[in-house]
């Protein structure tokens, strides 16, 4: 016997059909327990050490608003995202939070992890730690390939799309939590960061230990760092070696100085240490202009490095009888001793 097909039936199977089909896809918005939650699964975590505090008092004013998104997994819950809302709401000793919940077999880890990265890109924006830790697990972890990467992941965590961008951040993943922590502290640049993965992790860690407190901008770190590994590499040395030099950890410990002068003493020191006959030319020079006696609105520059043949005398005047004066004391300038600085330069029969 054959049934036949009511319209009402036809109409219960498409519904049936269509909550099924809101069921693949949809999570539930429910309560769950904290304890029921695995936070050691940080599959799917992109945060580096998040700053909880505002997150915090934000909740004891209004509470948790958006709800943490889980996947069931067995009988516990994995996060795909919202760890700092669980975080918070742990430190702030709640039982349960509100919860987006997809069925294990709904999301699978690619999926999950997509749409975590881009909710955090666009409700919080990620650092540089954070967009490296994303950038290496899609490649290590969900496997995408790495054009896919460069073309469509790099611009959306607002980078250009250049395999020589993602393979910086691939090194930057890879620092200690020591190196990543200075980073962060003080907003080193990419480009910097580049320059610290130069160095062993070793060194890194060295590098980042002596800088920590000297709060530098961007271009005296990139100084700084140059020399670190230029004077490694040209005297065979080890930049840990470097920086526990007696000299640098005098300058270190003088309570006299302050920061900026601190810094400034650490780079003369690296600045003669790499380039020592340069650096003895301009004491040599600055000594004898000095010795010169020519008034404060005179001054004698020579040859950038050292390297070319022209010397320039500049002087500034505010009035006729100041620039007689001033044209007066040049005149009298005796030939040898405008030699002799010549001679500081390696012109003339014999050295000074």
């Amino acid at each position: 016997m054959v049934r036949r097909r009511t319209r009402q039936s036809e109409h219960m199977d498409s519904r049936r059909k269509s909550e099924q089909g809101r069921r693949d896809t949809d999570p539930l918005l429910v309560r769950v327990k904290l304890e029921d939650i695995d936070r050691s699964d940080e599959r799917f975590s992109m945060n580096f050490e998040p700053d909880l505090l505002a997150l915090c008092n934000s909740a004891k004013e209004v509470g948790i608003l958006e709800p943490v998104w889980l996947r069931a997994k067995g009988r516990r819950f994995q996060i795909i995202n919202g760890f700092r809302r669980f975080d918070v709401a742990q430190r702030l000793g709640m039982k349960a939070v509100k919860a987006l919940v997809w069925h294990e077999d709904q999301i699978d880890d690619r999926v999950a992890f997509q749409m975590g990265v881009h909710e955090n890109v666009l409700a919080r924006g990620l650092n540089v730690v954070e967009k490296s830790l994303v950038l290496d697990r899609l490649l290590t972890r969900f496997s995408f390939n790495c054009r896919e990467v460069v073309r469509k992941w790099l611009p959306l965590l607002d980078l250009e799309p250049s395999e020589k961008i993602l393979k910086g951040f691939l090194l930057i993943s890879a620092f200690s939590i020591g190196t990543k922590r200075y980073l962060l502290d003080h907003g080193v640049s990419l480009k910097n960061a580049l320059l610290l993965a130069a160095f062993p992790e070793a060194e890194r860690r060295s590098i980042c230990g002596f800088l920590w407190d000297l709060r530098i901008g961007e271009n005296v770190l990139r100084e700084i760092l140059t020399y670190l590994r230029e004077i490694a590499r040209r005297e065979g040395t080890r930049v840990e070696d470097l920086l526990s030099n007696r000299k640098i950890q005098r300058i270190l410990s003088d309570e006299s100085l302050s920061g900026p002068q601190r810094t400034q003493a650490i780079r003369r020191f690296l600045r003669e240490r790499r380039y020592p006959r340069l650096s003895d030319l301009e004491k040599r020079f600055s000594s004898y202009r000095k010795g010169m006696g020519l008034p404060p609105q005179v001054k004698i520059t020579p040859p950038a490095f050292f390297e070319g043949d022209q010397f320039k005398i500049e002087f500034s005047f505010r009035s006729l009888k100041e620039y007689e004066d001033l044209l007066g004391t040049l005149e009298k300038l005796e030939k040898e001793r405008i030699g002799s600085l010549l001679m500081i330069k390696g012109y003339g029969r014999e050295p000074l």
